[in-house]
């Protein structure tokens, strides 16, 4: 039994290094730890063959921080959590490697997926933090919450939380480590639920009468006096609630808070106005939104959303590039083409010796990879000289006209002593192409008696990104100065 244990650890801690070695190879800079784990911060778990499938699953989900490898059950452990913001539970295991993720880790409290619990934990996990707001789980059981974080003193000022903790008539008071909610004058209740208090007593003696008169008004408030002549005045005030009544005027998107004979009106978040009125914020266009900069913002009434754009991925608010080519998700030819990936797409290039659009390839043919280059500034057709040139000796052959000379034959008549000659040699019909294979076309040469004074028939054909010409010695004649020519 002893000999099958000391084995098992054995074999466990062998297969654990070339896990180890594997993740190092494929992640650079983001490596394991053989023999310890992160507990009690898993949020899902999956199947793998390899560790690498692993590391590429968590760089898509935004709340991965960390993953455990489990050896003997080939199983990836998913955690919202690193062992530097969580070192308590940062653990011993044989059976298992930490892994911690570093390429695009989104920061611990950025985003409401992966809100922290206190501002230390958001300290501990980035190395290093700045006093503003966080996203926060333990201000409210079940929701995540935006508020402040005073790095300083490491307490969060719940007042300045995203979801009110307080009544509308309460105030709120942070203190170190909590917060207080305190009911305002004439209201009463814990802070978190305030009443208004209905009745106050202004005036209290008075002296019985025979005849007792009272006379109410209303307006705002129910207001009730004793008018006898043998009577002190009592006088008291019942306030109505006109936000629970429906009495009142606010807008149908702002939120009426009541107050000792009156109310006001607040439009609500994602609103603006004077609360009576209140008309839908464009957070789109006035740029107040929090979309990643590859995402699309589209408003909503009272919000807005963000969706990230084509060959991206998260969840709008923060965006990462798709990997078309690592994911296998490209259309570029299975073995002929090589992708490249591109910031929100990628492009698909023929390898050599094939040409194509990189999605269709197809094997060139011998004249389009053996040909001769003419490149010379002075055989473009717009080059103007006194020094003459004559083709009388070229070839033949293949050549493709490249470089500063241009990338093909003119096919149009050009005025005489162009592209360093006399007579300059022009093309009497168009190019071919792809499919029509290798034709004849007649190359002209523009003298005195006209565009064509002399010509001669060579071959051409397209090659799909450029054309390649069989040209042999210019027609002589008895005069030598003519000369193939080029364009763009």
């Amino acid at each position: 039994m002893t000999m099958r244990k000391l084995f098992r650890i054995s074999v466990l801690f062998v297969l654990g290094q070339l896990l180890y070695k594997t993740v190092t190879q494929q992640c650079g800079s983001e490596v394991s730890i053989f023999g310890w784990m992160l507990q009690g911060h898993i949020y899902d778990t999956m199947l793998a063959e390899l560790p690498h499938t692993c590391v590429q699953v968590c760089r898509e989900d935004n709340r991965c921080q960390s993953f455990n490898w489990v050896i003997s059950l080939l199983k990836c452990e998913f955690s919202n959590r690193t062992k530097e913001a969580r070192p308590e539970d940062f653990i011993s295991d044989p059976d298992r490697f930490y892994y911690k993720r570093e390429r695009n880790r989104v920061p611990l409290g950025s985003i409401p997926e992966l809100p922290a619990e206190t501002c230390l934990e958001i300290k501990k996990s980035e190395g290093h933090a700045i006093s503003r707001k966080y996203w926060f789980s333990s201000i409210k059981t079940g929701t995540s919450v935006l508020a402040y974080c005073d790095m300083t003193t490491e307490d969060i000022d719940e007042c300045t939380s995203s979801v009110p903790l307080c009544d509308v008539n309460a105030t709120c008071t942070n203190n170190d480590g909590s917060y207080i909610c305190t009911c305002k004058n004439g209201f009463s209740g814990d802070g978190k639920t305030c009443k208004v208090s209905r009745v106050i007593l202004i005036a209290v003696p008075f002296v019985f009468s025979h005849s007792v008169n009272i006379v109410c008004r209303t307006g705002g408030h129910f207001a009730c006096a004793c008018t006898s002549a043998f009577l002190t005045s009592l006088i008291f005030f019942l306030d109505i609630d006109e936000c629970s009544t429906n009495s009142h005027s606010c807008d149908l998107n702002a939120v009426c808070g009541n107050t000792l004979g009156s109310y006001t009106c607040a439009c609500k978040q994602g609103y603006s106005g004077n609360g009576r009125t209140c008309s839908d914020i464009d957070e789109c266009s006035t740029s107040s939104h929090s979309c990643d900069v590859n995402a699309v913002c589209s408003n909503t009434v009272g919000s807005y959303a963000c969706a990230c754009k084509a060959g991206f991925t998260g969840d709008g608010n923060t965006c990462t590039d798709i990997d078309e080519c690592t994911r296998g998700t490209h259309n570029c030819h299975s073995s002929l083409a090589s992708c490249t990936n591109t910031a929100g797409s990628f492009s698909c290039s023929c390898n050599n010796p094939y040409s194509g659009d990189g999605r269709t390839c197809y094997l060139l043919v011998s004249e389009c990879r053996n040909y001769g280059s003419l490149n010379s500034s002075d055989r473009k057709i717009t080059y103007i000289t006194d020094y003459r040139y004559c083709d009388n000796k070229i070839g033949p052959g293949w050549f493709r006209f490249e470089g500063s000379a241009g990338i093909r034959i003119p096919t149009s008549c050009p005025s005489t002593r162009r592209c360093g000659t006399n007579a300059p040699g022009w093309m009497n019909g168009g190019h071919p192409t792809v499919v029509d294979g290798q034709v004849t076309r007649t190359v002209c040469f523009h003298w005195t008696a006209g565009c064509c004074e002399w010509s001669t028939n060579i071959k051409v054909r397209n090659c799909g990104s450029y054309y390649v010409y069989y040209l042999h010695s210019t027609p002589n004649n008895g005069y030598c100065y003519l000369r193939y020519c080029g364009t763009d």
